[in-house]
């Protein structure tokens, strides 16, 4: 599957792939506030809020 993290604005700040198990998302760069997760894989996607502090 993969991964994207977007911004409030609905921009794209990060992608990539996932697998199955424990995944980390490398959001160091990244300031903290609200983002959005988007997950694909290939039965579903799903969008999640995300709260990096």
């Amino acid at each position: 599957g993969s991964y994207s993290v977007f911004n409030l604005n609905g921009q794209v700040l990060l992608e990539g792939e996932i697998f199955v198990g424990e995944n980390e998302l490398p959001m160091s760069f990244l300031p903290n506030g609200m983002y959005f997760l988007k997950v694909r894989t290939e039965r579903r996607i799903s969008t999640n809020k995300l709260i990096k502090q």
